[in-house]
């Protein structure tokens, strides 16, 4: 049986999205408490949809084995979205039947070493971020200028590209 009661059928990669979607704390990753109920732990479809650039609709024909075919961008997104380590990442790529994207991904930590995060939590009037590889850790006062997880990753892509 997969989550929601529902059987999976041998969708090994939608219980492996619905499995690492439940890991992660939506709190951490900029999502306010809203005062919705969740009825499962982890992030919501739309949070996933939100953080990886793609389509609710996409998430859940996914986890719901209705789309066998998926790309390497896409699964880079979500990838990313999900916070996966390089195994995990590695385990994703095979449960799609789809060979890694052959860019190396850049190494380093994608979590900020605590006296950093000191550093920005003592800055309460001051916007700041730490550019890690996913371009993620703000602190609070540039979380509220972002406008959101959505809008802070749009700004994100743009500093990425424009010169």
């Amino acid at each position: 049986m997969g989550h929601d009661g529902i059987a999976s059928g041998g969708n090994a990669l939608g219980d492996f999205l619905r499995a690492r979607r439940a890991a992660l704390d939506p709190g951490a990753l900029g999502f306010p408490d809203d005062g919705r109920l969740r009825r499962v732990p982890g992030l919501r479809r739309e949070e996933l949809a939100q953080l990886a650039h793609i389509s609710v609709d996409y998430v859940v024909r996914l986890e719901q084995g209705r789309t066998r075919r998926v790309s390497r961008p896409v699964l880079d997104a979500l990838a990313d979205a999900l916070r996966l380590a390089d195994d995990e990442r590695a385990h994703l790529f095979t449960l799609a039947d789809t060979a890694p994207s052959p860019a190396p991904r850049p190494p380093g930590p994608t979590e900020v070493a605590p006296h950093l995060r000191r550093l920005l939590d003592g800055m309460r009037d001051i916007p700041a971020i730490v550019l890690n590889r996913r371009m993620d850790v703000p602190n609070g006062p540039a979380r509220r200028l972002s406008g959101g997880p959505a809008k802070w990753a749009a700004f994100c892509l743009r500093w990425r590209h424009e010169p």
